[in-house]
């Protein structure tokens, strides 16, 4: 089936962001201007956005939407914003708002996937898998039956479903769910993509799937260019298997096109400590990151675990 959007799509996924925007601000999709297509392609682009962290941006362009599904997003963004400065009550109201418009939907279909994907984006950053995974299940089951399945949102709502089960250590059902994506769509992204992490998440047992993991990753490398994604995944790779020094360089790569990336800083601490590296560049990775992404999770836990040592070297 075409989609006409696929190229946004991919560009969203691997992390190319400022090429997401680009290509698609004021395209059409075939000539068709209805308001469904047009937050299709909206949702890709105001997404983009977020990742870049221009909130004022998107803040700006939902105020002239009044749909449940720009509600949504706007609540998913109001979640974002509030954890990223560790404001719970925040957090908290975005997610109930959230609830209240999942359990206003009356039935699922291609117009109000978008609204799925929202709430669900938000229940997973918050770790409400028991909240996250049905939903999943009962948008995909239902959108699945309609006489014109909206394939790339099941698809992507099927991703975020193995992201739940590989956070919960079920690979065994992860790898059943990339299955059905293949069935749905063997050469999406999002199936490719969903199909490697499962192979990481397995590959210190199975040394075959790090090594399909890497010649798939290649794979979408080679197809559609680098990205900070694509060489952290390939470095991830590396690191399962002991290869700090190649692992090392694909980080560096990715720290050259976004000197932020959370992920490629956190692997970098990692990996300078495995490679006994100094630790003035340890620190300087981590000052980066302190910096920059004050409120991530593996931040604020490891600022926890300093906070502890240090109380416990003053006791000693």
């Amino acid at each position: 089936m075409s989609d006409d959007l696929y190229d946004l799509r991919v560009s969203l996924l691997l992390g190319n962001y400022a090429t997401a925007i680009n290509d698609g601000t004021g395209r059409t999709i075939k000539g068709k201007s209805d308001e469904a297509s047009t937050w299709e392609r909206d949702f890709i682009l105001l997404r983009a956005h977020i990742a870049l962290r221009q909130y004022d941006v998107v803040t700006a362009e939902l105020a002239k939407r009044t749909t449940d599904n720009a509600k949504a997003f706007a609540a998913m963004v109001a979640f974002l914003r509030a954890q990223e400065t560790s404001n719970n009550e925040g957090m908290k109201t975005a997610l109930e708002k959230i609830g209240t418009l999942v359990g206003a939907v009356k039935e699922w279909s291609s117009a109000n996937s978008s609204l799925a994907i929202s709430a669900a984006t938000a229940y997973i950053r918050d770790r409400q898998f028991q909240a996250a995974m049905p939903l999943i299940h009962t948008v995909t089951t239902t959108l699945s039956t309609l006489p014109t399945p909206p394939v790339p949102a099941i698809l992507e709502l099927r991703s975020m479903m193995v992201d739940c089960l590989l956070r919960l250590h079920r690979p065994d059902l992860a790898e059943k769910e990339c299955a059905e994506m293949a069935k749905l769509d063997d050469d999406s992204l999002f199936t490719t993509l969903a199909t490697v992490s499962v192979f990481l998440a397995v590959g210190q047992s199975k040394p075959d799937k790090l090594r399909e993991a890497m010649t798939l990753t290649e794979d979408v490398r080679d197809k559609n260019g680098s990205s900070v994604l694509l060489l952290n995944i390939m470095a991830n790779i590396n690191m399962v298997q002991g290869k700090y020094d190649q692992a090392e360089k694909y980080l560096l790569d990715a720290l050259e096109k976004r000197s932020t990336d959370v992920d490629t800083l956190v692997a970098l601490s990692v990996c300078s400590l495995h490679m006994k590296k100094s630790s003035e560049l340890v620190q300087r990775y981590l000052s980066q990151l302190k910096t920059s992404s004050p409120y991530h999770p593996w931040v604020q836990n490891y600022v926890a675990q300093e906070q502890k040592l240090a109380a416990l070297k003053q006791q000693s």
